[in-house]
């Protein structure tokens, strides 16, 4: 029965890779990091930078790993000469639980005989050296398998929240709802077909729902929708136009409407922002 519970879980793990590059700061910088959808993990390879997320304000010295949540704004002060690793992963489970809210993560990680940071920087290297493609499918591998052992030292150093084992329960039974979300982003699922996925009526499964990811089913489509366009914006060079159509706006002066209204800059300020951060 263990087994079958870690196996469903396991099932439903999914850890991709954004990608990962190196900055050198030619001259005394400081910037503002914008919103990412997935997780990012800095390196301070070389130099001193200051770091402040959540009004915490943190000096990091070389060889610190600093850890920055899905979604989370940040400021990094960089002296002349500093050499930083970002690496960008995405890590969730059923679909749309981001596996790290289940912990408190701190931000600076407790790293006393380096070994975070020889991972991290392995981890760039190995991106930055190999082609990630069928023919080198070892290369790809070994980045996977080490963005598990990224996302479990970091766990390991942070404290469970006291609600997550109730999250993770609820999540699990919404996890077939969120699955077929997922699939048909650019579509409308109706109401009736999420409900008989679970087997509850129209408005029980609503109640479950809106309890469980704190936002309405059309409310969810929509934040996917736009969670979905963040990925396109940063890792393609698609026009706003095909990224509307692609995640189900017809109307790409709507969906603009709409992704201001969320994030506060248009779909083209968040893609010049984000590239001029990483």
């Amino acid at each position: 029965m263990i087994y079958d519970s870690y196996s469903l879980m396991e099932n439903q793990l999914e850890i991709r890779f954004m990608g990962a590059d190196e900055r050198v700061f030619s001259e005394q910088t400081v910037f503002e990091g914008e919103r990412m959808p997935f997780e990012l993990f800095f390196l301070v390879r070389k130099g001193k930078i200051s770091f402040c997320m959540n009004d915490e304000e943190t000096v990091c010295d070389t060889g610190t790993v600093l850890t920055v949540p899905y979604d989370t704004a940040y400021r990094v002060s960089a002296e002349k000469g500093c050499e930083v690793i970002w690496i960008a992963a995405d890590y969730r489970v059923f679909s749309n639980l981001r596996i790290f809210s289940l912990f408190a993560v701190p931000t600076k990680q407790e790293d006393p005989d380096g070994s975070l940071a020889a991972l991290c920087a392995s981890i760039y290297q190995t991106f930055a050296e190999s082609e990630l493609t069928n023919t080198r499918l070892e290369n790809a591998l070994f980045v996977n398998m080490s963005l598990y052992q990224l996302a479990l030292a970091v766990l390991r150093r942070s404290f469970p929240k006291s609600d997550g084992g109730m999250v993770m329960a609820r999540f699990a039974k919404l996890s077939p709802v969120l699955l077929r979300i997922g699939e048909r982003l650019d579509k409308f699922c109706p109401m009736k077909e999420l409900s008989d996925l679970m087997g509850l009526s129209e408005d029980s499964f609503y109640r479950f729902f809106k309890k469980t990811v704190g936002a309405a089913p059309k409310e969810y489509l929509i934040s996917e929708r736009l969670r979905k366009a963040k990925f396109y914006l940063f890792t393609t060079d698609l026009s706003v136009a095909e990224i509307s159509r692609l995640c189900g706006y017809e109307n790409s002066s709507y969906f603009s409407t709409l992704f201001h209204e969320k994030f506060g800059l248009s779909p083209s300020a968040y893609r010049e922002k984000t590239a001029a951060v990483i």
